[in-house]
């Protein structure tokens, strides 16, 4: 069980996140949003430095606001492990922001049990469990 930040305007669940860089086995810990709206997972820039993750390629991407103009970004692949679970050869994007965003190519794997009520959250699946 995952409790919500309750420091944020509205309330919304965070869970810490590993990034991997698979080539390399070097990673960073980092804060997450769980976020149902976002299509993929998103890394902010710094990670990608950090972790000197090679550019695999480029996805257009428009925020939730439509009336902005859509723009290209750079996408990576990378292991990542959040709630005791282990995701490979997982297709983000980077963009700078403070937080990563944890889109549905993770979410849809996984069982999310979101209690806004009591500000908590559970994320379930046994077939992923990492060691």
């Amino acid at each position: 069980m995952f409790k919500y930040d309750l420091k944020k305007r509205f309330p919304a669940p965070y869970v810490e996140v590993k990034v991997i860089n698979p080539a390399l086995s070097i990673s960073r810990i980092h804060r997450g949003k769980i976020d149902t709206g976002a299509d993929l997972t998103v890394i902010p820039m710094f990670i990608v430095e950090e972790l000197s993750l090679p550019h695999r390629g480029t996805e257009i991407t428009r925020g939730f606001r439509y009336d902005e103009m859509p723009h290209t970004v750079p996408s990576f692949f990378v292991d990542i492990e959040l709630a005791s679970y282990s995701f490979k050869n997982v297709r983000v994007i980077g963009t700078v922001r403070p937080d990563i965003l944890i889109g549905r190519n993770i979410l849809n794997k996984v069982k999310l049990i979101l209690n806004g009520k009591n500000s908590e959250f559970r994320i379930i699946d046994p077939l992923i469990r990492t060691s």
